[in-house]
């Protein structure tokens, strides 16, 4: 997917099913990379530049896309995973500088 060129809009194959099943998909690969749906969208947004004249040109379509990218992000299992980790971590850290300062 990376090698392949970038697909102008005005080819006869850059709406087809297919191409845009691909794109499509490949917002689950761009939520994984990134910590922030604003991340993970302006990445998508330069990658896949056939979506660029969507993305401008229809008046809110962009701050839709924004809220679900964000939602997707906060639902998946990638963003649980996240949250959990850090919050053990958190913890954890918490944990040992309450025995620190309870022992000394």
């Amino acid at each position: 997917m990376r090698g392949e060129p970038k697909l102008k809009l005005n080819q006869s194959h850059a709406r087809s099913p297919f191409r845009s099943l691909r794109v499509g998909f490949s917002v689950a690969a761009f939520l994984r990379n990134f910590q922030t749906g604003e991340a993970a969208l302006e990445a998508w947004k330069l990658h896949y530049v056939q979506l660029t004249p969507l993305l401008n040109e229809i008046e809110g379509f962009s701050p839709f896309m924004l809220v679900l990218f964000n939602n997707l992000q906060r639902d998946s299992i990638y963003g649980m995973v996240f949250r959990v980790t850090v919050g053990a971590l958190l913890s954890t850290i918490d944990a040992t500088t309450d025995i620190y300062t309870f022992y000394t």
